[in-house]
């Protein structure tokens, strides 16, 4: 176990996962406070990892305020793979001031996200590439912060007990992603008007949508053009992937 925070040892979030063990899984324990730094787990930099956890100590509000990169998406190049699991637990993400996104996983074995928080600035908060072993993110909010996947992210993906308030998830690849037990807050604006508003959002994956409910809120003063696409879900190509849903409740209120 590792401790992170001013009156620690180590008081960069980097500089712990830097001493971490390259053989055993690690736990980094992060006291309360806002951590501005870039973070980044690659094989190409920096000496592989044991399995590495990311925990706020008890009762703390840690907030990582800058951009998390692990892996490297051109591992199959090389034997460049970053081969640990990588996990967060009640931490805040705050967007990175000078990127699109808090999380950028290009590759890792395994992701978990559990009881978090995103906030976001209208772009992803998450942006996923490869996983190899599938991702779960349970219990966790997201504020103007979509989930975009890519690649085998969104392969054996698990999304359990969340809040999405105005924020999606975009699936663009990848197979076999199950949505439960979540709830879904949006407004459709005039600003919307020729461009897209989804909920969920796939190209030709199959995705299966349980207990979960949407609640849209309409705020349009005028017919939308023939060209917007609303839609609480919105499958771009019509494929042969199957969606399925089961006790769906979507609320329309005007």
């Amino acid at each position: 176990t590792i401790y992170v925070g001013s009156d620690q040892t180590y008081k960069t979030i980097q500089a712990a996962i830097n001493a971490a063990s390259a053989t055993e899984a690690n736990e980094i324990i992060i006291s309360a406070g806002t951590y501005n730094e870039d973070i980044t787990l690659d094989a190409r930099t920096m000496e592989q990892k044991g399995n590495i956890k990311f925990i706020a100590a008890e009762g703390a509000e840690a907030v990582f305020a800058g951009l998390i990169t692990i892996g490297y998406y051109e591992k199959r190049v090389g034997s460049k793979a970053w081969q640990a699991d990588v996990a967060f637990e009640n931490i805040t993400f705050d967007q990175a001031t000078d990127a699109k996104h808090s999380i950028d996983i290009q590759q890792c074995n395994d992701f978990t996200m559990t009881n978090c928080k995103v906030i976001g600035d209208g772009e992803y908060g998450i942006s996923g590439t490869n996983v190899d072993n599938g991702a779960t993110i349970t219990g966790t909010t997201f504020e103007n912060a979509a989930i975009q996947s890519a690649g085998s992210f969104g392969t054996d993906f698990l999304i359990d007990d969340c809040t999405f308030n105005e924020s999606r998830v975009n699936i663009q690849s990848g197979n076999s992603v199950t949505i439960k037990d979540c709830t879904f807050n949006g407004i459709l604006t005039d600003a919307n008007v020729g461009d897209s508003f989804y909920c969920v959002r796939s190209n030709d994956n199959a995705i299966n949508i349980e207990n979960t409910t949407f609640n849209i809120d309409s705020e349009l003063t005028e017919v939308a053009g023939e060209q917007a696409k609303w839609g609480v879900l919105w499958q771009r190509n019509a494929g042969g992937t199957k969606w399925s849903a089961e006790d769906i409740t979507v609320n329309f209120s005007d």
